[in-house]
């Protein structure tokens, strides 16, 4: 039946994997016993020439070298070797021609490699004319034997390897395509995948897992050998490269611009599983890689010159291959990294989007009169946002990933900084007020926790925590404060917050006011000025420089303005004296000098 057939066929397969490794063996059985009879030939050679060299004729006191070279020559060893490495080779060469040999050598070609090294090396310990200082230009090196007899093996080696690797891609590629929801049900609602192993659309992770299992079945058979490994690694990029272009053009595409996601769609739970494997196969090829580096192989003394190259250095031509195949690996793990993010980037863009939306709320909270009691409604819609988010969407990817670390920190940063942006520009804010904004900070620190916690996010949080500092200063201390000082608090940010410090708020507009502007207009245009460049610094404080001129402009029309109360009048006059310390510290006007203050 069916049943007895499969076992046949599956008993028949094993019985031919076990002939081809008893065949395997005997194969190399006999190169090892050819390889000692060679090398045995020479070594009764060279001793016969040290015995030579040595030994004198006791009554003409001529050396028997000397003698035996009239017939032989001085340097007979270094021809015998000559002589005798053709042969070999020939017969090397002989044997590659059959197939079914050729196969076996060039699928164990670092067994193969391994011993004809070894066997280079125990020649070279015996090859005197390898000892001249310097060695002969036109010496016989067993080294060049090795790498001129292993040079077919070695491309056939790594053309079969890189196939190897292909054709593992070429299959998870197909699996892709059968496993993607046909365009007709992409944008459905999933139900949540409670097992990311079992996915309704895409890859499962055995599925991925077993091209990260060939690439580490390559690596593994050349490990500790960096004239195997250069080829090997600079293969395993090939293949990440061939992978790479695979998954481009197969995740499904999502609008760059669009709201904030309502719903789990197939089309996310797919793309999903391709974010997975790509950060799961790049974390594992780079712990594989980094797992078998290679020490080196010592070279014997006696073969090195004094122009030899020292393995392990940058004139190692074999550890420059290798260095030159890890960048090229380097360069192709960060490409899988930079895909994952973009994968997800306009859904993460979408969410701090709407943070955005939530977040231009905070004007319309009393911040005068403030019920210390009560909640910010913005506060409670943004912390509900980002747990929704976190349940729905990053609950989907893989926590540990470099990408989804990113695109946490990118989040996080945008929602926390956008907070301080808005923070500094409430047109008033009494002493009950700083409390109520205080406590909402640590709210919406709490709410962007459910995604990446704040403390992570470097500079932003950094920010946002001196911002709260900032929040309880006299006024007259804010321009000599550390977090003004070293720019720690944006100086934008800064200058819109003393605004809210002014007695009579209708004296002294914000800028966005006294524009024309909403708000959001307002934060538009600050983006354009604080954008970071292509590369990721900071915009330079020049690009704000039109900015702080209309705010030096209302700073300017307030002083002149009356004030009636006294107090009021003190206050204004510390307010103006406030900003334009500020402002000529960051955009100093000819000749003027910041007195203890030094932006950085």
């Amino acid at each position: 039946g069916p049943v007895g057939r499969a076992e046949a066929k599956a008993a028949g397969l094993q019985g031919k994997a076990s002939e081809l490794s008893r065949l395997r063996t005997v194969l190399f059985s006999k190169l090892d016993g050819v390889t000692s009879a060679v090398y045995q030939n020479f070594l009764h050679v060279a001793l016969l020439h040290r015995v030579l060299a040595k030994k004198r004729d006791p009554v003409s006191h001529v050396g028997f070298l000397s003698v035996v070279s009239q017939t032989v020559g001085e340097n007979f060893p270094e021809d015998f070797w000559a002589k005798l490495s053709q042969t070999l080779r020939d017969r090397l060469s002989e044997i590659s021609k059959r197939n079914a040999v050729s196969s076996m050598l060039v699928s164990e070609y670092p067994r193969l490699y391994r011993l004809l090294e070894n066997f280079v090396q125990n020649i070279s310990e015996q090859a005197v004319w390898l000892r001249e200082t310097p060695v002969r230009p036109q010496a016989t090196l067993p080294s060049a034997w090795l790498t001129e007899t292993l040079s077919t093996f070695e491309r056939m080696f790594a053309a079969a390897s890189l196939h190897r690797l292909y054709e593992k891609v070429e299959q998870l590629a197909q699996k892709l395509q059968h496993s993607a929801p046909p365009g007709s049900v992409a944008d459905n609602a999933a139900p949540h995948p409670l097992d990311k192993d079992k996915p309704p659309y895409g890859l499962r992770s055995a599925e991925y897992k077993g091209f990260v299992t060939a690439v580490t079945h390559e690596l593994t058979a050349t490990r500790g050998e960096k004239a195997l490994q250069a080829a090997v690694i600079g293969n395993v990029a090939k293949a990440l490269q061939l992978f790479i272009v695979k998954f481009e053009s197969a995740f499904i595409r999502m609008p760059t611009d669009g709201p904030p996601l309502k719903k789990l769609t197939n089309a996310i739970v797919f793309n999903a599983t391709l974010y997975n494997a790509l950060c799961k196969v790049s974390a594992d090829v780079s712990s594989v890689v980094g797992g078998q580096a290679p020490a080196g192989t010592p070279v014997p003394a006696p073969v090195m010159s004094r122009s030899s190259p020292t393995p392990g250095t940058a004139d190692d031509p074999a550890e420059a291959e290798q260095q030159q195949a890890l960048e090229q690996l380097r360069e192709q793990l960060g490409e899988m990294d930079h895909l994952a993010a973009s994968i997800f980037q306009p859904v993460f863009t979408a969410q701090a989007r709407a943070a955005e939306q939530l977040l231009l709320k905070m004007p319309q909270e009393d911040f005068v009169r403030p019920n210390l009691q009560r909640t910010s409604a913005y506060v409670t819609e943004l912390e509900d946002s980002l747990n929704r988010f976190r349940s729905t969407i990053l609950s989907l990817l893989e926590p540990t990933a470099a990408a989804t670390e990113m695109l946490c920190k990118s989040l996080v940063a945008r929602t926390i900084s956008f907070f301080v942006r808005h923070a500094a520009l409430l047109e008033a804010l009494t002493e009950d007020g700083k409390m109520k904004l205080a406590t909402e900070m640590a709210q919406v620190q709490f709410a962007a926790g459910a995604v990446l916690s704040a403390d992570k996010v470097g500079a932003a949080f950094r920010e946002f925590k001196a911002f709260r500092t900032l929040l309880f200063m006299e006024t007259s201390q804010i321009p000599y404060s550390v977090e003004v000082r070293n720019a720690i608090v944006h100086p934008l940010n800064v200058l819109h917050h003393f605004f809210s410090r002014c007695p009579t708020p209708a004296l002294f507009p914000l800028p966005h006011i006294a524009m024309g502007k909403s708000l959001e207009e307002y934060s538009e245009y600050i983006d354009s000025l604080t954008a970071p460049d292509a590369d990721g610094m900071p915009a330079p404080y020049e690009q704000c420089a039109e900015l702080w001129a209309k705010i030096s402009e209302l700073t300017d029309t307030y002083e002149q303005i009356h004030e009636e109360n006294e107090q009021f009048a003190e206050q204004k006059a510390q307010l103006v004296s406030a900003v334009r310390e500020v402002g000529y510290t960051f955009w100093p006007p000819a000749g003027f000098e910041a007195a203890g203050v030094g932006a950085t």
